[in-house]
Order: C-alpha cells, then structure tokens, then sequence
C-alpha cells in the first residue's frame, strides 16, 4: 500500500464511523456547516507517526508555490489532509445532516460488516479494499461535536500494520465558505 492510499484509507475509516455514526437518527445529528474533523494516528511500529513527521517537515521546507501545488494534488487524489495539524475540514448540507448521508471521501472501497447501536454511541465493523480490516466507535455529544476511536490493521508498507486512529470533530460555523459539500 503506498503512502498516499494509506492516508486516504485511514481517514476513510474515520469519515465512515462518522457516516455510519450519523445514520444513528435524529438525536444525534450534527448541525449542517463547517466541521473540523481532527484525526491521530498511532502505529504499533511508530512508523507512521515517523513518516508523518518527515511529510510534514518536507511539507513546510517547500516554497509557497510549491505546497500549494502539492496541496492542490494531494485534494484531486482524495486527500483533503493538513497533514501539520492531521485535520480536515468538510462542508455538511442541511440535507445530509437530515438524511445521514456524509459522504467525506470519494470512491472509499470500504464495506460496513457490522454495527451496534446504543443512545449516541455506535460500534462498526469494516473491511476495506480487501487489505484493511478495521473497528471502532463513534459519540456524539450533541449536533455540534464527536469523538471515536478505531482500530485498524493495514498492509503499509508491505507488511500488516496494527493502528489506532483517535477522531473528533467539532462544528465551526453554518458558512463553509470555500469548502464545498461533497
């Protein structure tokens, strides 16, 4: 698995449990707008949290220009990611928000197994694009806030890798201003 479809998969499974999290119903739907969803990483190896900081510091070593041109790639491929404070930022519609259908990542290959539900909370169960396995759970404390934790085992590098991916996200404003709703 390469470094960028390893970013893309673990912050699909965040926006998944998210997703899943908001189908729950109307006691826990998060208010249509700006969210910051803010996610770490951490790996059983240390690698990726190794490689993360080597992204980052290459990341600020580059010309203005420069990382505005990488940035504008990295969103074409689906990474919507600063990876200096591994937040995203997403633009939820008043018909998403009512629905329950947050569609964060594009072209996710992630397959919902299970799921259990209990007031604000929900445990998932996922497979993804057949080399990710992953778990975890997801509260809402209100419409203007969540958090979760997942487990996941991923192939990076060549070899299976055990991972924890704590998630948050919290609501910033009704205007998304230049975010557009996916």
């Amino acid at each position: 698995m390469n470094t960028n479809h390893s970013f893309r998969t673990l912050t699909t499974l965040a926006a998944l449990l998210l997703s899943a999290g908001l189908a729950q119903g109307a006691e826990s739907q998060m208010k249509p707008g700006l969210w910051e969803h803010k996610i770490e990483f951490t790996s059983e190896s240390g690698e990726m949290e190794k490689m993360m900081a080597q992204l980052r510091q290459q990341m600020e070593n580059m010309p203005a220009e420069q990382r505005q041109m990488m940035e504008k790639m990295m969103k074409s491929r689906g990474v919507n990611f600063d990876f200096k404070s591994q937040a995203f930022k997403t633009c939820l519609t008043p018909e998403q928000a009512a629905q329950g259908n947050l569609k964060l990542m594009e072209n996710n290959h992630c397959e919902e197994t299970s799921r259990d539900t209990s007031g604000d909370s929900t445990t998932i169960h996922f497979i993804c694009s057949g080399d990710t396995d992953a778990d975890g759970s997801i509260t809402f404390d209100g419409d203007k806030h969540y958090s979760g934790k997942s487990n996941a085992t991923v192939e990076f590098q060549g070899r299976p890798e055990k991972m924890t991916i704590a998630h948050q996200g919290e609501w910033q404003s009704s205007d998304c201003g230049e975010i557009n709703p996916h």
